[in-house]
């Protein structure tokens, strides 16, 4: 037996792991990790790629009431014929205003200094000016008083065109549920002389009577643009827009602290006068906002819709129902929230939305596919 000296016992010395092995330990485990990592992704991508994936059918654009009219007078025809047809009706609230614009180039005979007096006051004036012409919102339409009305004739029109949508410059639309319909009416259809003794004019004299008094006025029609934004899967006209622009020249006699910003206080004055009427249209009635929607059994889904009746109208007086082609399906509450029980894969349930008002009865469908199939994003 060997002898152990003061009784210690000798233990062999550790030896530190050369470095370039640790590193090639460190690369081994970092490539393992790395495939195990890979194979489980690939192994939830196969699973998620097997299931089966539910895709939306393609369907056709809705389809239009009327077709798109091609001829000045189709388009005539057919837009006042939806405008007396609207403004007769006692389920459409109509509004109507004007907004005027004096911008653009005057010419006056004054110093830049005081032109600007002048021009602060012209910039100021279109408010006034509006509020002369007649203007109302939201009344019906067969009730309204001093209605507005689309006078010219169809032996005035110069010039029409009709789109479906509008086209952006890379050939892209939107707007394609909408007709847009234009005029351009000959200017000189307007009587010159009934517009100078009209009422708009002798108020407009009267908004600036504490300034100056008007000695002579020439009004020249520039021009008159008509458009019409119709609802071409409904045949109901939306909103029509009348552009009209004047040049005026006038010579009045500056008053009171004007009087001393042209010698005599006589001063001819010319600008640009636009007057920009619009008339727009509130139809009752009942629309879904798309024409198909997916969901899954035990989903609960707020349906899109747009249910338009007279404002601040009590619940009770108006009744909203639905109908159900398969009711075991799915249900709508009075909410309108949708809840989903069973699903009929790739058999659409036909949901028909009812809207009762103020003896009108109004109605739209939309098609809902219950699956349990995948719905693929856009992620």
């Amino acid at each position: 037996m060997s002898e152990v000296k003061n009784n210690e016992v000798k233990t062999a010395e550790k030896r530190p792991m050369k470095k370039w092995l640790r590193n090639l330990l460190i690369v081994l485990a970092v490539v393992a990790f790395s495939a195990a990592a890979v194979f489980f992704v690939k192994l939830y991508f196969d699973h998620e790629n097997s299931k089966p994936v539910f895709e939306l059918p393609e369907i056709d654009p809705r389809p239009s009431a009327s077709a798109l009219p091609d001829t000045k007078e189709d388009a005539y025809e057919y837009v006042t014929g939806l405008f007396e047809k609207a403004m007769s009706s006692d389920d459409v609230e109509v509004s109507w205003s004007t907004g005027v614009d004096l911008g653009g180039e005057m010419k006056m005979p004054f110093r830049k200094e005081d032109a600007d007096i002048i021009l602060f006051i012209r910039d100021r004036a279109p408010g006034q000016i509006s509020s002369l012409y007649p203007s109302s919102g939201n009344v019906i339409a067969a009730e309204a008083k001093n209605k507005p009305g689309f006078d010219y004739a169809l032996d005035s029109i110069v010039d029409f065109s009709a789109e479906q949508g509008h086209t952006n410059e890379d050939g892209s639309k939107w707007d394609e549920d909408y007709y847009f319909i234009y005029f351009n009416i000959d200017p000189s259809v307007i009587d010159i002389d009934k517009l100078k003794s009209g009422e708009i004019t002798s108020g407009i004299e009267g908004i600036l009577s504490s300034a100056m008094d008007v000695k002579k006025l020439e009004i020249r029609t520039e021009a008159i643009a008509v458009s019409f934004k119709v609802d071409r899967v409904t045949d109901q006209l939306l909103n029509i827009d009348i552009r009209r622009e004047y040049n005026i020249a006038s010579t009045v006699e500056l008053k009171g602290e004007y009087a001393s910003l042209v010698e005599g206080g006589i001063a001819d004055i010319e600008l640009p006068y636009k007057a920009n009427e619009s008339i727009s249209f509130r139809h009752y009635g009942v629309r879904f906002l798309q024409q198909q929607f997916v969901c899954k059994p035990d989903d609960m889904e707020a349906l899109p819709v747009s249910v338009t009746v007279k404002d601040d109208v009590p619940a009770e007086e108006y009744k909203v129902s639905f109908e159900i082609s398969k009711p075991d399906a799915l249900e709508v509450d009075s909410e309108v929230v949708m809840k989903v029980h069973k699903a009929y894969e790739d058999d659409p349930v036909e949901v028909k939305m009812i809207l009762e008002f103020n003896g009108h009865t109004y109605s739209d469908t939309m098609l809902v596919y219950v699956t349990e199939k995948e719905e693929p994003t856009n992620e």
